[in-house]
């Protein structure tokens, strides 16, 4: 699907923008393979405790609470990647002549609060377009996003999208163009707020925080640092995904 608003054939001067639908797909196979993989990780703990004699006790509950961690962190994973991929299930932003309509999926970020949005905002009402960069770095990782938000007169702001894994090979789409024609029907700045950093938690996947938007942008070298920081993350992600399927193949 084209990436950009594209004319309303049955309505004129009516513009649409709909989130392409392989995303969902790709989360949803992937939720798949780790829920499968976490119900027979469970089933072989669950096995291997019942009827594999061990030595003693204490090597009993040792092997009993690795096999339980390893169960509660796939099932973390398998949670986060279905959190994904609902965040990813349709969604679409409608500019009409008086306002816009914003189908919005509740969990469309993995960082920022964004509950599901049906609602029309008129442009009267629109005050902004906000745009800024965010950084997460957790156990020697870093993660890169940009954010928008949609911030308003009346009423709290709406999250509109993030684009993920910038200065690697798994980023997004640009999104800057969306937003831009946004603010450009709405007749309001599109505000570029920098870059901040934020709480990366654990692998920037689990208990991070995103810094308020009034946060101020890090300096000019800092920056230059997170980014870099980002693009080595995403070299040597890839490369462990390469390594990966090597020993696959051999194996």
């Amino acid at each position: 699907m084209h990436p950009g608003f594209e004319d309303d054939a049955s309505t004129p001067g009516r513009r649409i923008w709909r989130t392409a639908h392989w995303p969902a797909v790709g989360s949803g196979i992937a939720t798949v393979v780790l829920g499968t993989l976490t119900a027979f990780l469970f089933a072989a703990s669950s096995f291997m405790l019942a009827y594999v004699h061990f030595d003693s006790r204490a090597q009993q509950v040792l092997a009993g609470l690795f096999m339980l961690v390893l169960v509660v962190l796939m099932a973390s994973l398998t949670a986060l990647v279905w959190r994904d991929m609902r965040g990813k299930l349709g969604g679409s932003i409608a500019l009409d002549e008086s306002g816009m309509t914003l189908h919005l999926a509740g969990g469309r970020s993995l960082i920022h609060e964004a509950p599901s949005c049906r609602e029309f905002v008129p442009y009267a009402d629109v005050a902004a377009v906000e745009t800024r960069l965010e950084s997460y770095g957790a156990q020697g990782l870093a993660n890169m996003q940009r954010a928008y938000r949609l911030t308003r007169h009346r009423g709290p702001p709406i999250f509109l999208f993030e684009e993920r894994a910038l200065a690697t090979m798994l980023s997004n789409r640009p999104l800057q163009g969306i937003a831009a024609e946004i603010a450009g029907r709405a007749r309001v700045p599109l505000n570029d707020l920098g870059m901040v950093q934020g709480r990366g938690g654990i692998l920037a996947a689990w208990l991070t925080a995103a810094p308020d938007w009034s946060a101020s942008s890090v300096p000019e070298s800092t920056q230059k640092r997170l980014w870099a920081r980002a693009a080595l993350t995403g070299s040597t992600v890839m490369l462990v995904f390469v390594m990966m399927w090597i020993l696959s193949a051999v194996l």
